[in-house]
């Protein structure tokens, strides 16, 4: 009987664990992306945009009046009205035919 209570033990720690992890981790997403996950990008907004492990693509950009932005690699990309996760997906899109598996953060420095 108490290998079978020990077991619960061990995957109740486990599951605690794990949570924790995927908690913190939103935590972080949350925390890179420097606004709240419901933020529309707009003109004027100052973003800085970094692909992890490449410091050529890490840049400081302005959100131009007509809602474009430009990034090494992709060029030209509409960033006004789009949420900070809908943008991070475009760039990974178009990073990953140059970079395998992109890691890209958006942070809003100025809103």
């Amino acid at each position: 009987m108490s290998s079978i209570t020990n077991g619960k033990k061990v995957w109740k720690w486990i599951f605690v664990f794990f949570t924790l992890i995927t908690w913190s981790n939103f935590s972080y997403a949350e925390e890179q992306t420097g606004a709240d996950p419901g933020y529309v990008l707009g003109s004027e907004d100052i973003l800085e945009i970094s692909v992890w492990e490449d410091e050529r693509l890490r840049q400081e950009v302005v959100v131009r009046m007509d809602g474009m932005i430009s990034f090494p690699l992709i060029g030209e990309i509409s960033a006004a009205g789009l949420r900070t996760e809908e943008l991070i997906e475009r760039i990974t899109v178009h990073h990953s035919k140059y970079v395998p598996e992109p890691s890209v953060l958006v942070s809003v420095k100025k809103n």
